[in-house]
């Protein structure tokens, strides 16, 4: 079964790196979005061909108006004017009486632009939320797996959705002088409605004890999605909703959790940051164990919960910053040495040991045998 989003997990670490943000809730949501389909008009610039663009300007700038004065001024056949002559009037550009030809304005407004313009009808879609009623920006139209239902397992929609989808809000956007920013060319000429449906984005949300209040993740950036966080943090709909929920008893929810693991003498407890942990021996992770070796640090999400998997023994965090590095150089999430900087630097704050270094990672890929990793290594460097 494909994931229609990464896992909650990563939402979490984001959002547990975020000084003084605290975590407070995991929800994985759908919101709603209107998907619009638009019949639109647009004027297309393309390059001119050369002897269009000489036989145009002969038109506008020298007086010639018949194919015959055309071919006699420029030294051609006619036939050769004859077949250009018939092509700028199939796309728009000169009007032809008899033997008479003239510019268009279309063809006028080419002449003075140095380009050839050329009008071209297409249907395209957008999408609006739901919430706020405007436009989705151009980055959450590739990366988001938009949903036709609202029933996902895993994911919850919101019981009131903001209002219908109004015509208005298209006119707005085609109005707008960012309109390419929201998916709409700059050479629209026109844009008619054609129909529209509902769609779910899936979602994942972390309230925190911070401003703004509900950080969104969705898969259209990487980190936070900051767009989609502002119309939530700013919509009533969705801050009523979710105000409505319940708070879950965090640490009975993680009591029973660890007791199913046969865990019965953990007990889960608040690290200095606000974030719930389970603080587990040594042996509970590494091969064999109830946890692989990279999970100390690590969040488990669970019933609008989560909890941090955590050690006291500074070599066994090592040890999983070690084994998540590797990771992420196989997965080859990792293309720059900056992003490996980043990503180390990451890994040291969130396990508290010393920021690895890439000559670390060279050797522990060394010592692992790691063929992966080194031939990611070397494209880096």
């Amino acid at each position: 079964m494909t994931e229609i989003l990464y896992p909650a997990y990563r939402a979490v670490e984001v959002a547990a790196g975020v000084p003084g943000a605290r975590p407070l809730r995991l929800l994985s949501m759908l919101l709603p979005v209107w998907r619009v389909e638009v019949a639109t008009t647009v004027r297309e610039a393309q390059p001119y061909e050369v002897f269009d663009r000489f036989l145009a300007r002969g038109i506008d700038q020298a007086g010639l108006d018949t194919p015959a004065s055309l071919a006699l001024f420029f030294g051609v056949e006619a036939s050769l004017v004859e077949r250009a002559v018939g092509f700028l009037t199939t796309i728009g550009h000169v009007a032809r009486t008899d033997d008479t030809v003239s510019l268009t304005a279309l063809g006028r407004q080419s002449v003075r632009d140095g380009c050839r313009y050329v009008i071209k009808e297409d249907r395209t879609i957008l999408y609006f939320d739901r919430l706020s009623g405007g436009p989705l920006p151009q980055s959450h139209y590739t990366g988001i797996n938009y949903q036709p239902h609202q029933e996902q397992r895993g994911f919850r929609g919101l019981t009131s959705m903001g209002p219908p989808f109004q015509a208005k809000a298209l006119d707005a956007l085609v109005g707008r002088r960012d309109r390419a920013a929201f998916n709409l060319p700059d050479g629209l000429t026109d844009a008619r409605l054609e129909s529209f449906d509902m769609r779910w984005i899936p979602v994942h949300v972390v309230e925190t004890r911070s401003d703004p209040r509900y950080f969104v993740f969705s898969g259209a950036t990487a980190g936070r999605d900051r767009h989609l966080e502002r119309v939530c943090n700013a919509s009533p709909v969705f801050l009523d909703a979710l105000g409505a929920e319940p708070a879950p008893d965090h640490e009975q929810i993680w009591r029973n959790w660890l007791d199913s693991r046969g865990l019965h003498s953990v007990r889960p407890e608040y690290a200095a940051s606000g974030v719930l942990r389970a603080v587990l021996p040594p042996e509970s992770f590494g091969p064999g164990a109830v946890f692989r070796a990279h999970r100390p640090g690590t969040f488990e999400p669970y019933q609008q919960s989560f909890l941090q998997l955590w050690c006291a023994d500074e070599r066994i965090r090592t040890r999983a910053a070690a084994e998540r590095a590797l990771m992420m150089l196989r997965s080859g999430a990792v293309r720059t040495a900056q992003d490996l900087d980043e990503r180390l630097h990451h890994l040291g704050v969130q396990l508290e040991v010393r920021t690895p270094s890439p000559n670390q990672v060279w050797n522990w890929a060394a010592e692992r045998d790691d063929q992966v990793a080194l031939s990611a290594l070397e494209q880096i460097f």
